[in-house]
């Protein structure tokens, strides 16, 4: 009995979608591929450039005469750095054996976990620098010469514990904005350093399932 133009036409679909499915397995696994490739860069990347700086302020501050802003900033992200190192340590148990867009999910999930973690020592971190670099200015050896001049041109300036009472002010104000807007200033580095990382991660998820989907059968 000879096939139906319909089945015939139906095989030949088949078949060409046999063909079809390797070639998009294997280009879906390759982008996930660069996605990880691309995060893995970037988390290095980040490391090294903390323990840059861990080695790059203390001696320029040191020449400065900024010591307590020296050590302070160079301990800081010394800890930055190896805390960064540890959760990228994290990143390297999850489990390879599962097909890419299980593995892209674990990934993106691992990726939003540490990121919300982060955020909740970033409360402090933000604070803290800005208040080791007003303590870092008020030891400063030079800041006792600034204030004689400013004394001298404004003799009756409001003084609180032998400062300008409106550079307090600003100092508290400056350090209340930081407190409140933590989130939004975290989620805007997250975003300058890995954007386009997360964005290109979250499209090709949503490639991946629309075409698991039955819809695009």
């Amino acid at each position: 009995m000879e096939k139906s133009i319909e089945s015939i036409w139906k095989e030949g679909f088949q078949i060409s979608n046999s063909l079809i499915a390797p070639r998009i397995s294997n280009l879906y696994t390759r982008k996930s591929i660069d996605v990880i490739d691309r995060l893995e860069r970037m988390f290095k990347f980040n490391i090294y450039l903390l323990a840059g700086f861990a080695l790059l302020f203390p001696p320029v501050f040191f020449v400065l005469k900024m010591y307590t802003l020296g050590v302070g900033m160079g301990t800081l992200f010394a800890g930055f750095a190896i805390f960064t190192q540890r959760i990228l340590k994290t990143f390297y148990t999850i489990d390879k054996g599962q097909d890419s867009y299980t593995y892209l999910k674990s990934v993106d999930s691992w990726l939003t976990n540490m990121m919300n973690k982060i955020l909740k020592i970033y409360r402090f971190v933000y604070p803290g620098i800005f208040l080791l670099m007003v303590i870092g200015l008020y030891t400063w050896p030079l800041a006792d010469k600034v204030m004689d001049k400013l004394l001298y041109h404004f003799p009756d300036m409001w003084l609180v514990y032998g400062y300008p009472g409106w550079l307090m002010i600003a100092e508290a104000l400056i350090l209340a904005f930081i407190i409140i807007f933590t989130e939004p200033i975290y989620r805007l580095d997250v975003k300058s350093l890995y954007g386009d990382i997360i964005k290109q991660m979250k499209n090709t998820l949503e490639e991946m399932e629309e075409l698991a989907s039955p819809e695009s059968v």
